[in-house]
């Protein structure tokens, strides 16, 4: 077993974060290839627990300007081309960094001499005040062309399983042969919003983008099927 840990300051603040690892795990089963029980070789349990943080990046608080040029439109038509400035980066300066904790379980196992290979994790994961980028409407910048902001959406869980089975099916002095197979799968939801942070709703032809509690994040929604008719059979 090993653990481990870190920290990150503010140097304007002199706030101290601290970030603790810990992962254990046991060899429980290990037999000779010679005497294996039911197969097995080797059966490891392990566990591990960690927190993290994801600190905005230097121009994700900061609204940045381009220049460009744009062509007005008048009664006598196109006028004389005049200098601009458009938001390339919206900013948030309310953005904070996002905390997040992790628990991870699983085992590795090893059958007939390493011929079957199997590891097998579960784990959960809790994200605090996630930095997500979220589209923002024309019509709140001013501008024709959509954009969008970095912001602090609330607290997101992510659940799911990881296993990979790795078989040796051949291995002689003058072929190998083995096959891999993996599978995954993670379940999303959108615990509760941050603090004043309101529903998203993206538009979009005969669905919409959601991110709402209770659901996945960026969701997909669609009115229901309720029903059809075959005319022509």
């Amino acid at each position: 077993s090993n653990s481990g840990g870190g920290s990150t300051g503010n140097s304007s603040g002199g706030v101290l974060s601290l970030f603790p690892k810990l992962d254990f795990s046991w060899i429980a089963v290990q037999r000779s290839p010679s005497n294996p029980l039911f197969g097995l070789t080797l059966l490891r349990p392990r566990v591990a627990f960690g927190i993290a943080g994801v600190q905005p990046g230097p121009g994700e608080q900061l609204r940045l300007l381009t220049p460009g040029q744009t062509t007005p439109v008048t009664t006598s038509g196109s006028g004389t081309p005049i200098d601009v400035l458009y938001d390339s980066t919206l900013g948030n300066p309310s953005l904070v960094p996002e905390r997040d904790r992790e628990l991870a379980g699983g085992f590795d196992a090893q059958f007939w001499n390493q011929r079957l290979e199997l590891t097998f994790t579960g784990y959960q994961k809790m994200a605090y005040n996630e930095i997500l980028s979220i589209p923002v409407a024309p019509s709140d910048l001013g501008t024709e062309t959509s954009s969008s902001e970095d912001v602090n959406i609330g607290n997101v869980r992510n659940t799911g399983v990881e296993a990979t089975l790795n078989a040796r099916l051949l291995d002689s002095r003058l072929v190998s042969w083995s096959i891999n197979s993996n599978v995954s799968r993670n379940k999303n939801v959108l615990v509760s919003l941050a603090k004043g942070q309101l529903p998203v709703v993206s538009q979009a032809t005969g669905y919409s983008t959601r991110i709402t509690p209770g659901y996945p994040v960026f969701g997909l929604w669609a009115p229901p099927i309720i029903g059809f008719s075959d005319v022509n059979h």
